[in-house]
């Protein structure tokens, strides 16, 4: 700023000072020049000669009746630095005898304009680097800046956030472990430090960190039956980022089975409602994480309860001829898993099938074996081991 400044010698002639002798009191031959701006608000005069007076052994400068600094004439020539008072065009100062205050001359220049002095901060230069976390990574930054007036700067988040304070002299600068807002954008304020209308902003494309969510190792164990076709299904299972505190637990068809706590792993379902078929099938998934899922297959549990025929009662008829007569039978039963039932004699001669819920029956031409007893044999239909004997005692038909 010397170039654009122009340099003001003012030459002051000797005048009279009232408290010390005429001859002695003098300040003469005073030469001050105004130097250049050191910032928007600042400037330099510089004191180059005062006439050398035996009786002088310091002189104070004031800006008004403000000291501005004290010295030694030996200390010349000197430099001060002065506020620029904005709202004045000029200035007036003045110089002292500080032993004799009263001693003074005064001098007056224009006062510079050091708006182009201010500070600034030029276009960040942002680099999001590689990620150290799950929502953190590095940040590279630099910029440049003019007047800073401060070796430091701020680095700022959103709603004026603090990052942290560094050096302008460690520019380029990377802020490691630099917290995503978990936006699209994340955002940056760096201001010098002390300069509060110093500042400048940016928003960056931020990158991906967050790993994949992951469900591992899903295992499933099956409980005890609770029914003829439903069991208690145990349920385990490790994940990763998962992102959400509940999972959802599907059969076939994505039929939603319930929604859980992570928290409450191990797991078990009651009464898991059996397919049918010889496997079972889950499906896990965390809760609105469509694509972080695992499936399972599952030998499923034998859980309907045996069929059992009980009761089996028979009424013997009439004879219908010499061979044959009329039997009505009837009995209880349980989870025969068919509607039909069907009747056998002795060496398993058939005497056909008939509705369970056609109870009690009869047939008209029930076979005599010969022997002093009958046998009956009463079967649910297609399920062989589901059947009951009756010895019934042989009529005499005339034979």
């Amino acid at each position: 700023m010397k170039g654009y400044l122009s340099v003001l010698a003012l030459l002051i002639l000797l005048m009279g000072c009232s408290e010390i002798d005429q001859n002695n009191c003098t300040i003469e031959d005073l030469v001050v020049s105004m130097e250049e701006c050191i910032s928007d608000s600042t400037f330099l005069i510089k004191i180059d000669h005062v006439n050398e007076n035996t009786e002088i052994n310091s002189i104070t400068v004031f800006n008004g009746d403000n000291p501005l600094a004290e010295f030694s004439l030996d200390d010349l020539p000197r430099e001060i630095e002065v506020i620029r008072e904005s709202e004045k065009d000029s200035s007036s100062y003045s110089i002292c005898v500080t032993e004799h205050p009263n001693c003074c001359k005064k001098f007056k220049f224009q006062t510079p304009d050091c708006s182009d002095m201010a500070c600034a901060i030029g276009e960040l230069t942002l680099d999001p680097g590689e990620c150290t976390g799950d929502n953190t990574y590095n940040l590279y930054l630099n910029f440049a800046y003019e007047n800073a007036g401060n070796e430091f700067i701020n680095v700022l988040g959103r709603e004026d956030k603090l990052i942290g304070t560094y050096k302008l002299a460690d520019l380029p600068l990377t802020i490691e472990n630099f917290e995503a807002s978990g936006n699209d954008y994340d955002f940056i304020k760096v201001c010098i430090n002390d300069q509060p209308d110093c500042c400048k902003v940016a928003e960056f494309l931020a990158p991906v960190c967050a790993a994949e969510c992951a469900i591992t190792e899903l295992l499933v164990d099956r409980g005890e039956c609770t029914g003829n076709n439903t069991y208690n299904l145990h349920l385990n299972f490790a994940f990763e980022n998962a992102g959400n505190e509940f999972f959802n637990v599907f059969g076939r068809e994505d039929k939603l089975i319930g929604t859980y706590k992570l928290a409450d792993l191990p797991l078990t379902i009651e009464n898991f409602e059996a397919s049918g078929n010889d496997y079972d099938f889950i499906k896990v998934c965390i809760n609105d994480q469509p694509d972080c899922c695992k499936v399972a297959e599952f030998l499923a549990p034998v859980c309907a309860a045996e069929c059992a025929i009980t009761e089996l009662l028979v009424d013997r008829g009439e004879c219908v001829n010499d061979s044959t007569y009329r039997i009505t039978l009837n009995f209880s039963y349980t989870n025969p898993g068919n509607d039909l039932f069907e009747v056998f004699g002795r060496d398993d001669k058939y005497y056909g099938y008939f509705n369970l819920s056609d109870l009690p029956v009869t047939i008209n031409e029930f076979r005599k074996s010969g022997n002093e007893f009958d046998l009956m044999k009463v079967c649910i239909n297609d399920t062989e081991n589901c059947c009951k004997l009756k010895e019934i005692e042989s009529p005499d038909c005339g034979n």
